[in-house]
């Protein structure tokens, strides 16, 4: 029997999939991951223009949902929040990118999926990656895929993983 998402009261789908984001101004790197597993199904980069407007990101997030949608159903969308917390970094309109596609999401999804933001020092902590430079993240992506990744990938990789452990295993502190 599987194990809910917290967030949820029911026991999630026998298809069903994570999507981690990382989100900037001008890139969303995504990867998709096996719910149960945590295998990472697929990862891209979605470029955007700088100050683009909001149907920009609406084609963005439409194409990222529709690739995790032909693996299985979305159960948990996860992304990275640089500028919240202790660590404060990036920019209002990089806050703004990321508050944008989680608005996105979370209405296109509707209310059975939980639509969240982490920490990078949290999904690292997850994925037991230093969080220190971005050297370590591309190192244990390559590890963990066996294929060069871009930077916007790897973060998304270990978003992505960081999602399946909080989904199983609750939130680390």
């Amino acid at each position: 029997m599987r194990k809910p998402c917290p967030a949820r009261e029911e026991v999630v789908t026998p298809a069903a999939v994570i999507i981690g984001l990382d989100v900037s101004e001008r890139r969303i790197g995504y990867a998709i991951a096996n719910y149960d597993t945590g295998t990472i199904v697929e990862t891209g980069v979605m470029h955007t223009p700088a100050g683009d407007d909001l149907n920009t990101r609406v084609q963005a997030w439409h194409s990222i949902s529709h690739a995790a949608n032909q693996t299985g159903d979305i159960q948990l969308v996860l992304i990275e929040a640089p500028w919240s917390g202790p660590n404060r970094q990036g920019s209002i309109r990089g806050a703004m990118a990321v508050g944008n596609l989680a608005g996105i999401a979370a209405t296109r999804l509707g209310r059975t999926v939980l639509v969240d933001t982490i920490q990078p020092t949290q999904w690292r902590a997850l994925c037991g990656i230093s969080t220190r430079g971005k050297e370590p993240v591309m190192e244990w992506a390559t590890n963990v895929l066996g294929r060069t990744l871009t930077q916007d990938e790897a973060d998304a990789t270990g978003i992505a993983t960081a999602a399946h452990h909080i989904a199983w295993n609750g939130q680390a502190s």
